[in-house]
């Protein structure tokens, strides 16, 4: 493909590329094509997760650091109780069906999943609630 040709083809960029000024401190600017373009800077004023909770001041940076540090610590904490409670609602589930069944079920059961038990599933999906929850928070504020 013959390149000396397409040196006319402007792509919605404009000449320079990009419409954005760098003499603010934000994070991200929008140049012509409506991209946004990234840069790094060290300033406070960024919004966390809502425009109520922006850190500005050397304290509240720190204060918004410690933060996060306690929400990843719960994230890993509750991932490494989700083993422990997985077997425990498991084995909880077989009794359930055990004690409904007789000693009949009990054969019958061996190596299977057990069937939904709203005493041991409710429990489980609302630590599942939980935990996505705090996974979506640090997600936000890394984005």
């Amino acid at each position: 493909m013959d390149m000396g040709n397409m040196a006319g083809m402007d792509m919605g960029m404009g000449a320079s590329g990009s419409n954005s000024t760098s003499s603010d401190s934000s994070s991200m600017s929008m140049n012509s094509s409506g991209m946004m373009m990234m840069k790094f800077h060290v300033g406070g004023g960024d919004y966390l997760w809502t425009s109520n909770f922006a850190a500005t001041t050397a304290p509240g940076i720190w204060g918004a650091c410690v933060l996060l540090f306690f929400l990843a610590l719960a994230s890993r904490w509750l991932h490494a109780m989700e083993r422990s409670l997985q077997a425990y609602w498991h084995e909880r589930a077989f009794r359930k069906v055990i004690q409904r069944a007789g000693s009949a079920g009990a054969a019958h059961t061996a190596g299977r999943d057990p069937p939904w038990e709203p005493s041991c599933d409710v429990p489980r999906g609302l630590f599942q609630v939980v935990h996505s929850g705090i996974l979506y928070l640090l997600m936000l504020a890394v984005m």
